[in-house]
């Protein structure tokens, strides 16, 4: 039987299978592409469905395949292939860098800029809220109200607490200035499950109220930190077959909780872009179309955040007035990225024809 050449899938690689990683497996799984991706990073509920939805046999198209604990050693950007530590070689017809933060792609594709560290950490931590009411300490009104989002700052730092799992576990996340929250024994360590020290937590917060010291003391095991960081504009972020999303392209400080969202929301234009059909020859436009479609959203988010993340007394950042949160919290949950993508598209096509 001949092949509809116009309807082969794409070869996709991804490096990374955090957030960003596994959508867009998952969505070029859906829009019918075979995605071998290398599983380097670890997610919780989110993360854990994603991988279970892009590598389950009982969904339509070809599962991805998923390379575990596996090292690069060499990316050749031009003709989409990878070269593991061991000498293995994929070659496919794109690829994607969703390798985080500090991402090996970025550098092949925008040159040497490399996110610096604001000075500040994050220790983040779940508890139950049962947990938190069986605390004689606890602000009882903020832990029961449901889906409330609470926080409590002072000048240079500040806790932020909301709900998640249904309402039963609250998020908390503690921000103050790293040179008060780094332990002597984790220097130089620089990942999401780094623990956090509770004692220099609790130190740093001294000066606040008991419902604070309660939602520290009952942080329990869960409690992890890493520092935050920021980056300047990337001139580009695709360079013929290849392309970054997610943190590769544009690291988010948690201020707006926004990093995830629009990883997602890349993952998904990449998607839209290149449906089944897309010949090899298209990628590199189509790659230049959600550039395109991506950067100016991302870098309206990273304004807010970097506003709402704003210390008392700098002045380098407007300060976020109310209007500004409401406009941006607006604009981020209204947004379609899917349709917006298609239009894109829609444009693009009918222009070349």
């Amino acid at each position: 039987m001949a092949v509809d050449m116009e309807q082969q899938p794409l070869r996709v690689t991804i490096i990374g299978a955090g957030i960003a990683g596994l959508t867009a497996a998952l969505a070029l799984r859906k829009q019918g592409h075979v995605v071998t991706e290398w599983y380097l990073v670890h997610r919780v509920d989110l993360h854990n469905k994603l991988k279970s939805e892009s590598t389950s046999t009982s969904r339509p198209g070809v599962p991805v395949k998923l390379h575990l604990a596996c090292k690069v050693s060499n990316i050749d950007i031009s003709n989409a292939s990878v070269t593991l530590e061991d000498g293995q070689t994929f070659e496919g017809d794109v690829l994607l860098g969703a390798d985080g933060l500090h991402s090996f792609t970025r550098k092949l594709i925008s040159g040497d800029i490399k996110p610096y560290a604001v000075g500040k950490s994050a220790m983040r931590w779940l508890v139950p809220k049962e947990t938190l009411l069986a605390d004689p300490r606890t602000d009882r009104v903020s832990i029961e109200t449901p889906g409330a989002f609470v926080e409590w700052s002072a000048p240079d730092r500040r806790l932020v607490a909301y709900p998640c799992s249904d309402d039963k576990i609250m998020n908390m996340c503690a921000f103050a200035p790293s040179s008060e929250f780094q332990d002597p024994d984790s220097i130089g360590e620089d990942a999401y499950n780094t623990s956090g020290n509770r004692d220099l937590m609790l130190r740093a917060f001294k000066d606040f109220c008991p419902a604070v010291h309660a939602a520290m003391e009952n942080s329990g095991d869960s409690l992890k930190i890493w520092d935050m960081y920021d980056m300047k504009t990337l001139p580009k972020w695709c360079d013929g077959p290849s392309a970054i999303i997610g943190d590769a392209a544009h690291p988010f400080q948690p201020y707006m909780g926004q990093g995830g969202a629009m990883a997602i929301e890349d993952a998904i234009s990449v998607a839209v872009l290149l449906p089944l059909g897309t010949t090899i020859q298209q990628i590199p436009e189509r790659l230049r179309l959600y550039e395109k479609c991506r950067k100016e959203r991302n870098e309206l988010v990273l304004m807010y955040t970097r506003m709402n993340g704003r210390d008392e007394g700098d002045d380098s950042v407007r300060r976020m007035t109310a209007k500004d949160l409401v406009d941006c919290m607006t604009m981020c949950v209204m947004h379609n990225e899917r349709t917006s993508s298609m239009e894109a598209l829609s444009k693009a096509t009918a222009i070349a024809v």
